[in-house]
């Protein structure tokens, strides 16, 4: 996924502005979107968490989304839980794609409790729930029993545990000698085995890595003492862009389609690609994300336009069959109205 650990923490640096803001609105355009509105120095700020399985994602958005008339179960859990809390933080393991928001709340009664919201970004596997200050999970966008993961179970009641977790590196946080020392041992392209070697790095990066080191994806223990000193100098750039503010870019083809985003630039594509900046990585995701849906809308229209054509034609086809059998049956019209008028 484009929406690595990396880029998430720039999006948790953007929500960490949000800090101390009342919850004031809570809807759930979707069965995978929820839109929590912050309240902020007089301004109301909308965050988007989405878990659908090709869009899974968490950022601040200005697009605008119709909401039913009736809201969902969870959706009214919500509104009972944070309407009126304010968002105390917002937190990241490392460089996992799961962001915690921990909100401040006050019952009907006047009890200050505490409530956080989980939002796991792992393609089909994303879910969003909501604990208590228990860390048990009152409830989630998706529920999984025991018989759809043997890993680990979401249900109400039930404590909540991480996502299953590889020991990796941090590229934000590793030494030279200990990421020298990881890639000593990885094999294969440069490209899935710096995914194998750090954690929170998707492909685009790492790719754009190995084009940096070597002009290509080569292998990994092919490396020469200058291409591994270029690979880790690459890192180390990455690292300044993460942590002082990155220069955010979306990918599209030649056709205007967005295929890929990131938070650096992008060289290894050459003339290939199109690449367009972006101020931020919430701008960038709602950017991106807007673009692919309403391509998405438009190849879906088409699509449905083809279909109605085609039926169209099956149906005027078989009407021309049939009256080109009524034709056949009567080329002989003219002979039997003389006999017609023979037998008058």
């Amino acid at each position: 996924m484009a929406l690595d650990g990396a880029f998430l923490q720039s999006v948790r640096k953007e929500l960490d502005c949000l800090t101390g803001g009342r919850v004031d609105r809570i809807h759930q355009p979707s069965k995978d979107e929820v839109i929590i509105s912050v309240r902020q120095h007089g301004q109301s700020v909308k965050v988007l968490f989405c878990v659908n399985a090709s869009a899974s994602r968490v950022h601040i958005t200005e697009s605008e989304s119709d909401n039913p008339n009736s809201p969902p179960m969870f959706c009214m859990l919500l509104r009972k839980h944070l309407l009126g809390g304010r968002l105390a933080a917002v937190r990241q393991d490392g460089l996992e794609r799961v962001l915690f928001f921990d909100f401040d709340c006050t019952s009907d009664i006047g009890d200050k409790k505490k409530f956080t919201a989980v939002i796991e970004i792992m393609g089909k596997y994303s879910n969003f729930m909501l604990l208590d200050s228990d860390g048990k999970i009152i409830d989630s966008l998706k529920r999984v029993t025991d018989l759809m993961s043997r890993y680990r179970v979401i249900l109400p009641g039930m404590m909540y545990e991480m996502p299953p977790r590889t020991k990796r590196l941090l590229f934000t946080q590793a030494t030279r000698e200990e990421m020298l020392t990881a890639l000593r041992n990885s094999a294969g392209p440069a490209s899935k085995a710096l995914l194998g070697v750090f954690e929170g790095v998707s492909p685009v990066l790492t790719r754009e890595w190995a084009y940096f080191a070597a002009s290509a994806d080569k292998n990994i223990e092919d490396y020469t003492a200058k291409e591994t000193d270029r690979l880790l100098f690459a890192i180390s750039q990455a690292k300044e862009r993460l942590l002082g503010g990155g220069e955010y870019t979306i990918i599209k083809d030649k056709n205007g389609l967005p295929k890929d985003f990131t938070f650096i630039k992008v060289y290894q594509y050459g003339r290939l690609m199109q690449t367009c900046e972006c101020g931020g990585a919430s701008e960038t995701l709602d950017r991106f994300y807007m673009d692919v849906s309403r391509k998405l809308r438009l190849k879906q229209r088409a699509e449905d336009l083809f279909k109605t054509l085609l039926r169209l034609l099956d149906r005027i086809s078989k009407r021309i069959e049939k009256q080109q059998a009524d034709l056949l049956e009567c080329k002989n019209r003219e002979q039997y109205k003389v006999y017609g008028d023979l037998i008058t």
